[in-house]
């Protein structure tokens, strides 16, 4: 929080400056976007050092983890002793800065015990890896996001257009039994009546 807030009272200092004075401060501290390259199954790669996956399913190299040194990156930190850096869907394969969080390290063996007996699960829409606690029904996506993209992906169907005679895709709940807006505007008075919503 006080890093927070001495970024803000800096950055509200810089604004103070002259243009080519802002612009070196910015140099300075503003760090390029770097992405974690997956090389293959067993190594990844993050602002050009390799890293090799261990026993525990980590990333590990130069006596680092890849996933430490991508928050510490990003959030401009250092882990401070008795901190953990978290895998939010818990792949440890997806170490990704927004995947990242830190967490005490009893708060974060008191979070994976949680989940020790549950499966690691495939999404069914993006085929991420996860973990989640099953009440009831066995999760079949990751988060909510994925969840609504596949269960619009099932209402989807095919329709021939009854104009022009072309295939086309459509929400399955929906009337419509055209193409296009040019071959809506082609159909019959009377067709076209049937689609008005009635009063």
């Amino acid at each position: 929080m006080l890093v927070d807030e001495a970024k803000k009272i800096l950055f509200a200092e810089i604004y103070k400056l002259s243009p080519l004075a802002q612009e070196t401060v910015k140099f300075l501290f503003e760090k390029p976007a770097l992405k974690v390259e997956i090389i293959d199954e067993k190594h990844q790669r993050f602002n050009g050092r390799n890293y090799c996956k261990n026993e525990d399913g980590h990333y590990r190299g130069a006596g680092q983890y890849i996933h430490v040194v991508v928050y510490e990156y990003y959030n401009n930190c250092t882990v401070p002793p008795g901190y953990d850096i978290h895998h939010k869907d818990f792949n440890s394969e997806n170490n990704s800065p927004e995947n990242l969080q830190m967490l005490s390290h009893s708060d974060h063996q008191k979070l994976h015990a949680s989940l020790k007996d549950s499966p690691l699960l495939i999404c069914h829409w993006c085929g991420k890896k996860f973990r989640q606690k099953i009440r009831g029904r066995q999760p079949t996506c990751c988060s909510k996001k994925c969840a609504g993209k596949l269960k619009r992906s099932k209402e989807i169907e095919k329709r021939i257009c009854i104009i022009c005679g072309k295939e086309f895709e459509c929400n399955k709940f929906q009337k419509t039994q055209t193409c296009s807006k040019k071959c809506t505007s082609q159909l019959p008075t009377v067709s076209k009546n049937l689609f008005k919503p009635k009063n």
